[in-house]
């Protein structure tokens, strides 16, 4: 026998074995009738109750007649056994329906929601009224209140699936499409407040959070709750992701600012193993270490970051840096560089024990301006231990996430030091996530690598180089208007010349923009057993390099000349050495030195700037560079390191 099938969440839509409904099936009472028992306890309602329902306004005996009639038009249109009684019951036969409330519930519960919100097109039976029966229309208004809910439900945990993957614009545009479902969501708000502060609208975050704190005024007369103003004070207080200039335009970025691309199911564990450990403090499961390994170029700094700023507006402390080359040689010296200015601003650091505090006033001069009046006379401490004391401290007061890129090239006290945190904050919601390269990482590292799993929590994922739909999602990203043939050329060029590693495709994609002819370029790369950190500048393709070239070429003159600073004075550079190097105001260096970090050229810490890739930083100094710039900016080291 046919099947039933009735699609309701949204435009009515009727079929019967696959085909379209009989029409006289699609009467406004005959449609709520088999609408009603469809969504009826076990499909079954009482006769009395049906006629109240839907024929109130007649005698008894012409109700039941209609009833019956309607009965009659579900028995030719689904079958005889359609439609059953028992008594004074009526009843659908269950496996003779399908409806689309029973498929969204199956991937509601699921949490498949991506496909469940697509289920719900519109209006619960919309277009459907009948007049003259009030009761039917109270159920009706019921259900659509309750189904307009859902659907902002649904909305709001896709868009949190999508802002875990890493597509922020699409999280924020289904927050503002649940938004209009309940504009006094707070859940809703929330939701948009950090996509839009994630993806660099920071601003934009704070606009929406200051209309719905009026409209809460307006329409109910009360205030935000203090978990939506504690996320406007982060969004406002802290630097969550680097914001643009306030005058920039799309042809100022290029491409450098791509989305998060191919990374969705590493993002995703990692804040799994995020919300794990601060689940588990206080049982001994608390802390944890995140591993993001891979080569030069496959995006390992952008997935930290990424994954950092979500830690924060979920209401951690986020304190770390990058590790450079030259860190290796001072003992402690990563210690020290953690406890500059990040630690030292981290909410709970005034609970932890003098001695602790007077190991880093006795080292780092911000700590003794901030704790003038510290008096301590024992023992000395040593900086690791101070580290796990300051540490627990913080994270007494909330989640403590220690982020460090570049790990490898730590100190080996400093790694030692670090790894220990994890041993001595087991009971604390701490967690370290740190980057490193497989042909870098240093063996106590890979030690507490191999223990995940069993003495430590935590995770560790590889990021390998895009997938062929990667670098296809990419190039409809960056190029939209291009025909399935050449966005599918481009890709193929692109496998060849990068080997599929992000950092080469961004940079090839960004110098297409501005005019780069691949057609005149010719190579493949990566040759056989080589990677981008055992790679030479001049064993990459002439793209690679003409890209790389290409970008650098487009930025300002005072941007130009900042990169060709940090580029030959050292791994890492000051603010004030830029300002002397490149004879401009601080002020004019700071501002320049944000555009660069948003376009990611450069990344910073409280130590200083540095190139984001290894590889465009030789580039840079190897063929942007003049010699004239070069001695000048020698004599400028030198006369800074002249007592």
């Amino acid at each position: 026998m046919p099947t039933v099938a009735c699609r309701v969440l949204g435009p009515v839509e009727v079929t019967v074995g696959g085909e379209p409904a009989p029409p006289e099936l699609l009467w406004r009472k005959h449609l709520a009738l088999l609408v009603y028992l469809a969504m009826s306890p076990k499909q079954s309602r009482a006769r009395g109750h049906l006629t109240a329902l839907l024929w109130g306004d007649k005698q008894e005996q012409a109700a039941r007649h209609s009833l019956n009639e309607a009965l009659r038009v579900l028995r030719r249109s689904g079958g005889d056994d359609f439609v059953a009684t028992n008594g004074d019951r009526v009843h659908l036969t269950q496996e003779r329906i399908v409806t689309d409330i029973s498929e969204f519930e199956r991937l509601e519960a699921a949490e498949a929601w991506q496909n469940a919100d697509a289920l719900i097109r519109g209006e619960f039976l919309e277009g459907v009224e009948i007049p003259g029966c009030p009761d039917f229309d109270a159920w009706l208004s019921t259900e659509r209140a309750g189904w307009r809910k859902r659907k902002g439900v649904a909305l709001l945990a896709k868009a949190e699936a999508m802002a875990r993957g890493g597509d922020l614009s699409g999280a924020a545009g289904t927050a503002e499409t649940a938004l209009t479902l309940d504009p006094l969501s707070e859940q809703g708000i929330g939701s948009l407040m950090r996509s839009l502060a994630l993806s660099g609208d920071r601003n934009g975050a704070l606009s929406r959070y200051r209309d719905f704190k009026a409209r809460l005024q307006e329409e109910l007369a009360i205030a935000p709750s203090v978990e939506i103003e504690t996320l406007a004070e982060r969004i406002r207080a802290d630097r969550v992701t680097v914001e643009p200039p306030e005058d920039r335009t799309p042809e100022d970025d290029g491409l450098r600012r791509a989305p998060l691309i191919g990374r969705a199911e590493e993002l995703a564990v990692l804040l799994d193993s995020w919300h794990d450990a601060v689940a588990g403090a206080g049982a001994g499961a608390g802390s944890a270490l995140l591993v993001i390994d891979g080569d030069g170029g496959s995006g390992k700094s952008r997935l930290l970051q990424e994954f950092s700023s979500r830690a924060q507006l979920h209401g951690a402390t986020v304190v770390g840096f990058r590790a450079v080359e030259g860190d290796r040689i001072a003992p402690l010296g990563g210690i020290a560089n953690l406890a500059r200015d990040a630690l030292l601003a981290a909410p709970g650091i005034v609970g932890a024990n003098s001695a602790a505090l007077s190991a880093f006033t006795a080292r780092i001069p911000e700590w003794a301006d901030r704790f003038p009046d510290l008096e301590y006379h024992g023992e000395p401490m040593a900086l690791p231990a101070a580290l796990t004391d300051v540490c627990r401290a913080i994270a007494a007061e909330g989640p403590l996430l220690v982020a460090i890129d570049d790990i490898h090239w730590l100190d080996e006290a400093s790694l030692a030091g670090l790894l220990s945190l994890l041993r001595d904050l087991r009971d604390q919601p701490f967690v370290l996530a740190v980057t490193t390269s497989p042909t870098l990482a240093q063996e106590p590292l890979e030690r507490a690598r191999a223990s995940v799993g069993r003495d430590l929590h935590g995770t560790a994922v590889t990021l390998g180089p895009w997938r062929v739909d990667d670098l296809g999602r990419m190039v409809r990203w960056s190029f939209p208007d291009y025909s399935p043939q050449d966005t599918d050329r481009l890709v193929r060029r692109l496998a060849s010349d990068t080997g599929g590693l992000p950092f080469l495709v961004i940079e090839i994609l960004d110098a297409i923009t501005l005019g780069l002819d691949l057609t005149e370029q010719s190579s493949a790369w990566p040759r056989e057993f080589r990677t981008l950190e055992t790679t030479l500048p001049g064993d990459l393709p002439d793209a690679v390099r003409s890209a790389i070239r290409m970008g650098y070429r487009k930025l300002t003159r005072e941007s130009q000349l900042l990169l060709a600073a940090i580029a030959s004075l050292g791994d890492r550079v000051t603010v004030d050495e830029l300002a002397a190097a490149a004879e401009l105001d601080r002020l004019e260096v700071t501002a320049h030195l944000d555009a660069l970090e948003w376009q990611r050229w450069v990344s910073s810490d409280a130590m200083g700037y540095s190139f984001v890739a290894r590889i465009a930083r030789r580039i840079v100094a190897e063929d942007m560079v003049t010699s004239g710039q070069r001695e000048r900016f020698a004599a400028v080291r030198k006369a800074q390191d002249t007592p």
